[in-house]
């Protein structure tokens, strides 16, 4: 999904549900992916919303989307910000004083007002469903919402360090190195906004090692659950 696209998503779906309109979407599941780096979590959204095309002529799996980098870039496009795009694809998580810094030298948006607007538009889509959202806190924000299937997949870091080495064209001491920092960025943010340890398994439905098991066999598991959820979710605002 290009930005042009998601812009339309969220407007449109925004205005069904702040105008009651009748012809509102239907409320339905989605899918938050917490991840160790180089676990996969990418590409399991994307074997994901594969395995819901094969399913295509069912209303529940038609139509979704996948949110990772266009969110980014719809955060970077909004003239009330100054972001650090790199930074933001990277997923850094910079400390209070590390953040002050930045924004007095570089005069960029301080980084909770940036988290704020990522979790805005994550509880936007989510609202909706259709949606797989990966990292950036997903999972933690939304846990409680009974539609939401929450997914954490791990590796051994062997395997993921085989996986950033061919993802970053880089010698093995480069990937360990930004896989080291990256896990590190991302646990820090889910302890500073939620006060949780990001592999702490109980905030997930589901932990999945995808160094012993296929990223399809995952899909399909994931699949399965979403199904569970459409059949058995009750009504809960976010």
């Amino acid at each position: 999904m290009d930005i042009g696209k998601l812009t339309q998503y969220l407007s449109g779906m925004s205005r069904a549900l702040a105008t009651g309109d009748s012809e509102a979407p239907r409320h339905f599941p989605f899918v938050a992916i917490s991840r160790q780096t180089g676990a996969g979590g990418h590409s399991l959204a994307e074997a994901i919303l594969r395995e819901m095309e094969k399913k295509a002529d069912s209303d529940l799996f038609r139509g979704w989307q996948m949110f990772d980098e266009e969110i980014c870039r719809k955060i970077s496009a909004n003239p009330k910000l100054k972001v650090l795009m790199d930074s933001l694809l990277a997923e850094k998580f910079r400390t209070g004083m590390e953040d002050l810094l930045t924004h007095a030298i570089a005069g960029v948006s301080s980084q909770d007002e940036v988290i704020g607007e990522i979790f805005r538009m994550f509880r936007d889509v989510a609202r909706v469903g259709k949606c797989v959202l990966v990292g950036r806190g997903a999972a933690s924000l939304l846990r409680r919402h009974p539609r939401g299937v929450f997914v954490r997949v791990i590796a051994p870091i062997e395997a993921r360090t085989a996986r950033m080495t061919i993802r970053l064209n880089a010698d093995r001491e480069t990937a360990l190195t930004h896989i080291q920092q990256q896990d590190t960025d991302r646990t820090r943010l889910v302890r500073r906004y939620f006060d949780q340890d990001v592999g702490d398994p109980l905030l997930y439905d589901c932990v999945w090692n995808t160094g012993n098991v296929p990223i399809e066999v995952v899909a399909r598991a994931v699949v399965a659950l979403v199904e569970e959820r459409a059949r058995n979710a009750s009504p809960i605002g976010l």
